[in-house]
């Protein structure tokens, strides 16, 4: 049987977001000061998402939320404070809500919505409010980045093509445009 649980969560600002998380269970560990919900968990607040085989909810000592910890297929969708919205999957997920980062663990991929742009890695931070990222991949895994760049004044210049050996950098005006 699933479990409903709504969560008012404490904040600093009058505009508060609703939490929803609904389980098939729940247990809390209040000495510890932490939740455990497990089974087809799915996390709602706002426009983001989350939807994981377990997570684990910590509180500080006025039962504000301080970390998400969540395992098992992860999914989600999140928004940053620049309206960027990220669509991905990982095996686990950590939110630090007090940093607004999402901190995404083994076979993480990363997808902007509306955009071709992709991260892929066994370890990417994420920053909500700044949007920036950090992606660390493994030797059998490496990083994958992938985004539309607009080339249109490359062909004015002559460069709408790269050389063909990696080595060779292409230099024209003393601006390095080209090579690996």
């Amino acid at each position: 049987m699933k479990l409903l649980i709504t969560l008012s969560l404490l904040s600093l600002t009058l505009f508060a977001e609703q939490l929803q998380i609904v389980a098939d269970s729940f247990e809390r560990n209040q000495q510890k000061k932490f939740s455990s919900f497990t089974g087809h968990v799915t996390i709602k607040k706002g426009a983001d998402e989350l939807k994981a085989s377990q997570v684990f909810v910590y509180v500080s000592d006025d039962n504000s939320p301080i970390k998400y910890e969540a395992s098992g297929d992860v999914s989600f969708i999140v928004t940053t404070e620049n309206n960027a919205t990220y669509m991905g999957r990982s095996q686990r997920l950590i939110f630090l809500p007090l940093k607004k980062e999402y901190q995404f663990y083994k076979k993480v991929f990363i997808q902007e919505k509306h955009t071709s742009r992709t991260l892929s890695g066994e370890e990417i931070v994420l920053n909500m409010i700044t949007g920036n990222a950090k992606i660390a991949g493994e030797a059998k895994v490496p990083v994958r980045v992938t985004f539309e760049i607009d080339d249109s004044n490359s062909t004015k210049k002559g460069l709408n093509t790269l050389p063909k050996d990696k080595n060779k950098t292409i230099v024209e005006d003393n601006n390095t445009v080209g090579g690996v």
